[in-house]
């Protein structure tokens, strides 16, 4: 506002001016809009992290391709499985109580077409759907083959981080380069696998 000059914006006469009813509503006004502030931010740090999705299940996982895979997948032959409380050297242990030895000829997968979380509907239970590039799909399409014509049913186990997170009987060849980590996965531990192997 300038001294000399008159001031910038019209003022109120001395007869116009009203008393504190506008200046109270104000203030009312303020603190409504203050309270009802604080009770979205209150709303925003207490809901659930998945809110959005409540009532109607979880997110899907779908993570397009081609995908760099923070942690390889390895796929081995199963050279022979043991049941034992303690395994024996060289035997890895998996989830269903046995041990199994890794036979030669395996293979690690560091990049993908795609991953998908699969849900109960379609397999029974909660898995992950890999999609293989195509150097990967005939090295799967190899080692499926030659443990399909074992006798019994060949295994092959998937490890992620040297554990193995399946071991999957093989019937006959998979040549599509689409395969499924299955087990009895909850939704929780799908999700924990992919963004382990994904790293987001």
């Amino acid at each position: 506002m300038s001294r000399n000059g008159p001031p910038l914006w019209p003022q109120p006469s001395p007869a116009r001016r009203s008393g504190p009813g506008p200046v109270i509503a104000a203030v009312a006004i303020a603190a409504v809009l203050l309270v009802a502030a604080g009770a979205f931010a209150v709303y925003l740090l207490t809901r659930p992290g998945d809110g959005l999705h409540e009532g109607m299940g979880p997110p899907e996982r779908d993570v397009r391709g081609p995908v760099d895979l923070r942690m390889p997948l390895e796929f081995f032959p199963v050279a022979d499985e043991r049941r034992a409380g303690t395994c024996p050297p060289g035997y890895l242990p998996e989830d269903a109580g046995g041990c199994l030895l890794l036979g030669s000829g395996g293979f690690r997968v560091a990049r993908v077409d795609g991953l998908e979380a699969v849900s109960p509907e379609a397999t029974g239970t909660w898995g992950i759907e890999i999609r293989l590039t195509g150097d990967d799909a005939k090295a799967f399409a190899r080692l499926t083959e030659e443990a399909a014509a074992k006798e019994p049913d060949g295994r092959i186990a998937v490890l992620v981080d040297e554990r193995i997170v399946s071991a999957p009987m093989v019937t006959q060849p998979i040549t599509g380069g689409e395969i499924m980590i299955s087990g009895s996965f909850t939704r929780a531990e799908v999700d924990d696998l992919l963004e382990r192997i994904t790293g987001g």
